[in-house]
């Protein structure tokens, strides 16, 4: 039987350079992890009595996150510098389950959207990264 876990402590990382050196994002507050769908291709023939679909193309997914966000903090900095070259860095998602489990793919970052200023509440921002290769699972 499978045991609930909860989500804090799962790790957020990105590497700018392309190898293996990944650095933390500090202080995201929330994630969802990019889904994993296929494309669906009708294969009904006018004999058939019952509609049915075959498997196609993973389709394109996106990871987006929430942080608390600080222009001068260098792993904010770095995303900001994947979104102004428009370049793929690689992400990695590791989950706090007693064995980790990383999920680990390329993307590029399309989206960098402020929150809502309040006067009682943190300057925040939405991240949103649009996957571009398969995730490996380690």
């Amino acid at each position: 039987m499978a045991t609930k876990h909860i989500a804090l402590g799962t790790v957020i990382a990105v590497d700018t350079a392309g190898g293996s050196s990944y650095t933390t994002i500090t202080l995201a507050i929330d994630a969802t992890p990019p889904a994993r769908k296929r494309a669906r291709i009708p294969q009904t023939a006018l004999s058939d009595t019952l509609a049915t679909n075959a498997p196609g193309i993973e389709e394109a997914s996106e990871y987006v996150f929430n942080q608390y966000w600080h222009p001068t903090d260098s792993q904010h900095a770095s995303i900001d510098t994947l979104f102004n070259a428009k370049t793929d860095g690689s992400w990695k998602i590791t989950y706090p389950f007693s064995v980790t489990i990383a999920d680990t793919f390329t993307g590029w970052v399309s989206d960098l959207e402020p929150a809502v200023l309040q006067s009682n509440g943190m300057i925040m921002r939405k991240v949103t990264i649009q996957r571009t290769s398969d995730i490996t699972r380690t």
